[in-house]
């Protein structure tokens, strides 16, 4: 589908439009899409409309209370359990800053 940049509507046009203003035959894809917009809806358009509804209105709640709700991450029983990434605490042998210096903690038995 090719774009015609000549017939673009001009900040004036769109201004007009939005005012209410009828559009020119400058435009007459705009007006035609206009006039399909504003046409009364077909019988047939409307069919399953108050279940499509309801079913969006469950949606948006069940939505409502998944965002309430604050998510359980994997990282945070970690987090829980370790301590912050910087403060390796219950790793044996290592400093609690995590350095990566070895503490004496009887590993391999004997040695100390």
């Amino acid at each position: 589908m090719q774009w015609n940049w000549r017939r673009r509507l001009s900040r004036r046009d769109a201004e007009r439009v939005l005012a209410g203003d009828p559009v020119g035959p400058e435009h007459p894809e705009l007006s035609r899409l206009l006039a399909a917009a504003s046409a009364p809806p077909h019988p047939d358009e409307l069919v399953g409309q108050q279940e499509v509804m309801a079913a969006f209105e469950r949606a948006v709640r069940t939505a409502d209370r998944a965002a309430a709700r604050p998510r359980r991450r994997w990282w945070s029983a970690l987090r829980r359990e370790w301590g912050p990434p910087w403060q390796l605490r219950r790793v044996p042998g290592r400093l609690p800053h995590g350095s990566g210096v070895p503490r004496p903690c009887g590993w391999p038995p004997g040695r100390q």
